[in-house]
């Protein structure tokens, strides 16, 4: 009884903290400006690239909109009003904010339960509860549209679970209540816990770990127990486990992703991030429901797409590389979006003539050249009078590509490209629009056109190096497909065939992964490493107050938590950001 009336006093004090004046600041904060527009796409169903897995995100949107969020309030940037100039609610943030806060406070509930579970101690729980609910640092994240009060939750959920389930096996037999319904609701809430966590964000692969080595000590115990526990009982014991602790969590986490797709079909600009295939799926893309020639002929005129993420379109426009001969430079770039520039048309060399007919498909090995469809020059590997090609801009140790004058090119052998088809494609049947993979191979130069992440300086107008590549190492950029095909008059169609769940499954994490690996620090970021965080040695910055006059700024930093005191000689101005310490 008394273990229970400190639970809810627990849970009051602790609801109590993160619900005080939750209505201010009255502004967007911190990284609400990420995960409340985020919300707004859910309701609106546009597709959108994260680093994070969907179901914080789907949380916060489904708060939202029991609050009435109809997904129209961008939060565009930290410090954008909730209201108008005359006081009126543009969005009902303080009920996404109350959701987030109510997950901040079932974690300290949770670390009551668990405490109270290992140690039979009331004194330890209730130490342990008000550690919690004094952190500043977990009052701040559980006060704000933020994933981070979600998955905290969940991880605590989860060890308390696997802390429950292990408490009910005991060596005496009378009192074991292993496999019992109870046993059984512990195992499997801690299996749904762990696939929530890993579906918040990847973090939570770490509290799966550890559940995973408690799981492991609980079955060694059993293994060593010869007395009273059998070889068949400890098989039942290793494929409950396996069954609640594994693949439940693994469901959970796929079933996530399904409803993420489902939920997004519309398109957006974050299209960019995904293949070909995958934006065929999504209303108002111009791939949706596309039909597309089944074959690529030797006169198509065909727009050229990179497989890498973000993969940029072949493209060429009237502009020229630094101190070149105009009719020997034009450039030759990687453009992320759309454009008519990015048209090119397909012709045979001249030993292959006889192919001319239009309905004719292109095959692996053949050769062809490439001419651009609005200032008709010819796609070329850059050559000096030496015949000695010319290094490319950034990545020096390939060649350069540009557009030439079709006077100029005949003749050269520079301008002819080989068509090598992916090793795992239909070599026999001929070259389809998107769904097949091939690399272009300059016949003379022996190199592949290449496509590369790093911008061309000013003069490439903020677009990415294509280049010719002699090695193998760096492949990946030398893959392409034909994104858009114009039919010809007799060709047959086809409509562009849809990826399967599990395509776009490892396509999503293949951005994700992507997006995470282009965070990196700003200059002149105040930042903290590991070691700090136990000394206290330094805060980690992540966001600010901007004022127009400040007499001074004081930072005062203590064991328990990092606070930034301000000392303002006038009213603050202009707010464009905001949350104190990481």
């Amino acid at each position: 009884m008394q273990s229970s009336l400190l639970f809810v006093c627990i849970t009051f004090i602790g609801v109590t903290s993160r619900l005080f004046r939750i209505n201010e600041p009255r502004y967007v904060c911190w990284d609400e400006t990420h995960f409340g527009k985020m919300a707004g796409f859910y309701i609106n169903r546009t597709m959108f690239a994260c680093v994070h897995p969907p179901l914080g995100k789907l949380i916060i949107a489904t708060i939202g909109l029991a609050g009435g969020y109809d997904g129209h309030f961008s939060f565009t940037q930290p410090g954008d009003t909730y209201y108008t100039e005359n006081g009126t609610l543009l969005t009902p943030y303080i009920t996404m904010r109350v959701g987030c806060a109510i997950f901040g406070t079932l974690m300290i509930s949770a670390v009551y339960c668990i405490i109270y579970t290992l140690t039979k101690s009331v004194g330890a729980a209730v130490l342990s509860s008000m550690l919690l609910i004094c952190d500043v640092a977990m009052v701040t994240l559980s006060r704000y549209i933020l994933l981070d009060p979600i998955m905290l939750f969940f991880m605590f959920a989860s060890v308390l679970g696997v802390v429950k389930a292990s408490a009910l096996q005991t060596r005496c037999s009378k009192q074991d209540k292993s496999f019992t319904s109870y046993w059984w609701g512990w195992l499997v809430f801690t299996g749904i816990c762990l696939g929530c966590t890993l579906s918040v964000k990847l973090v939570g692969a770490f509290t799966v770990m550890f559940v995973g080595a408690w799981a492991i000590a609980d079955l060694w115990k059993l293994l060593g127990d010869t007395e009273m526990v059998s070889l068949q009982l400890l098989g039942k014991h290793f494929a409950a486990r396996v069954l609640c602790l594994i693949f439940l969590p693994i469901a959970i986490y796929v079933g996530v992703f399904y409803f993420h797709f489902h939920i997004l079909h519309q398109s957006s600009d974050d299209d960019i991030f995904y293949s070909s295939k995958f934006q065929s799926t999504l209303h108002g893309n111009l791939l949706h429901k596309k039909s597309m020639p089944m074959h690529i002929t030797f006169k198509s005129s065909l727009t050229m797409r990179n497989t890498l993420i973000e993969g940029m379109f072949l493209h060429s426009h009237p502009h020229y590389y630094p101190n070149m001969l105009e009719q020997y430079s034009q450039q030759v770039t990687g453009y992320k979006i759309r454009d008519g520039n990015n048209w090119w048309n397909i012709e045979p060399v001249i030993q292959q003539a006889k192919k001319l007919m239009d309905n004719v498909p292109l095959h692996d090995g053949d050769l062809i050249s490439l001419h651009h469809m609005v200032t008709n020059k010819s796609l070329s590997v850059v050559i000096d009078k030496n015949d000695k090609w010319h290094a490319a801009p950034i990545f020096y140790w390939n060649s350069m590509v540009a557009s030439i004058s079709r006077q100029n090119s005949s003749g050269n052998d520079y301008k002819n490209w080989k068509i090598e088809l992916k090793a795992l494609q239909n070599r026999s049947s001929g070259i389809c629009a998107v769904d097949c993979v091939f690399k272009l191979v300059n016949v003379a130069a022996r190199c592949c056109l290449f496509a590369s992440l790093k911008k061309l300086p000013g003069w490439g107008k903020d677009q990415y190096e294509i280049s010719c590549y002699h090695g193998r190492r760096y492949e990946q950029g030398c893959w392409w497909h034909a994104e858009e095909v114009l039919p010809s008059s007799n060709a047959a169609t086809t409509a562009i065939k849809p990826p399967s769940f599990l395509t776009n499954l490892f396509e999503s994490h293949k951005v994700m992964f992507h997006l995470n690996s282009k965070l990196k620090k700003k200059y002149g970021d105040r930042v903290s490493k590991p070691w700090h965080w136990a000394v206290n040695y330094k805060a980690s910055m992540i966001s600010w107050i901007v004022t127009k006059t400040c007499s001074s700024e004081k930072f005062s930093f203590n064991f328990a938590a990092a606070t930034i005191f301000q000392e303002r000689g006038q009213a603050i101005s202009h707010r464009n950001s905001s949350g104190l310490v990481d």
